[in-house]
């Protein structure tokens, strides 16, 4: 439970530390997914940790490696982006990072952030008005 407060917390220095717990694998790795779920969850915290993600995905597998189901957790965590941006800068990721062990979750992770961008370009407007 604590773990995913410290994960909820928009202040940038408490995120901040959440990532580098997270990186310098201070996480136990049962806890890893729905950590990194946490922080890609929060809006705050999700640029920087899409980033780092992506920086260190070496890292990221590495440390899941005994753990396939931990290791599709965390590709999923990628399905709350919700900007196009983010999207194409996942979908070239995707591309340019070996992951065919992980295909059908990729798929649908990028089919999940698809319909959400979608969605929030659909709806953000009539939100703020």
């Amino acid at each position: 439970r604590y773990l995913q407060a410290l994960a909820a917390f928009e202040d940038e220095t408490l995120h901040t530390r959440a990532r580098t717990l997270f990186f310098d694998g201070v996480i136990p790795m049962q806890d890893a997914a729905s950590f990194v779920h946490g922080l890609m969850a929060n809006r705050e915290a999700r640029p920087q940790t899409f980033s780092q993600l992506r920086e260190r995905f070496a890292l990221v597998r590495e440390r899941a490696g005994a753990a396939p189901m931990i290791l599709r957790r965390i590709i999923e965590a990628f399905g709350n982006l919700d900007a196009r941006a983010d999207l194409e800068t996942m979908r070239s990721f995707f591309t340019s990072t070996p992951l065919d062990d992980l295909k059908q979750s990729v798929a649908q992770t990028v089919e999940r952030v698809e319909q959400q961008v979608e969605l929030c370009e659909r709806a953000r407007p009539q939100v703020r008005a």
